[in-house]
């Protein structure tokens, strides 16, 4: 694929789709590629924690919208407002609408994982620590992308005086 500096993508791309092991979706004149991480990280094992519990109704999941920022991936943003939904209307969320809202669930491993990984929770005290711990995870990572995005702008911006105004809301989530 790599010769000369240069990457050859369609041959690239006609490879990948003839592997065996290979997750895409090819809709209109677009080819999606999904990949998969040998290892999640803490944020990624936060989400699904959190978005577990609250779908498999624990006891120690209390729903909290400032958390919505905070979920990046579309699936399971789609996730939490349907769980907002019927919390909000009084009703339990139910886990078989989940594989509703979605048009593939048999190829959509994230959300298959998301499922068997709520169902094999326990319901113990030392959860509701932990499912703490990941509303701190999720509600640092809201934090940090605000902080990010303010180092950016300020980076960016020619203007002295917006330049310092950005470094001040910077100074001030910082100190959060």
């Amino acid at each position: 694929y790599l010769g000369d500096n240069c990457l050859d993508l369609k041959c690239f791309i006609e490879n990948y789709k003839t592997y065996a092991e290979s997750e895409f979706v090819e809709n209109d004149e677009q080819i999606i590629m999904k990949t998969r991480s040998g290892n999640e990280n803490k944020y990624v094992k936060s989400v699904k924690f959190v978005l577990a519990t609250l779908l498999f109704k624990k006891d120690y999941a209390k729903l909290n919208d400032n958390i919505r920022a905070g979920i990046f991936n579309p699936d399971y943003v789609k996730i939490f407002d349907y769980i907002k939904e019927e919390t909000n209307a009084g009703r339990t969320p139910i886990v078989s609408k989940i594989y509703d809202m979605f048009d593939d669930t048999d190829n959509n491993t994230e959300i298959n994982e998301l499922i068997e990984y709520g169902e094999a929770i326990p319901t113990v005290q030392d959860n509701a620590d932990y499912y703490n711990d990941c509303m701190n995870v999720i509600l640092s990572s809201i934090l940090k992308k605000e902080v990010d995005n303010l180092v950016a702008l300020a980076s960016a911006e020619k203007d002295i005086d917006k330049r310092n105004q950005y470094l001040k809301e910077y100074m001030a989530k910082r100190k959060k």
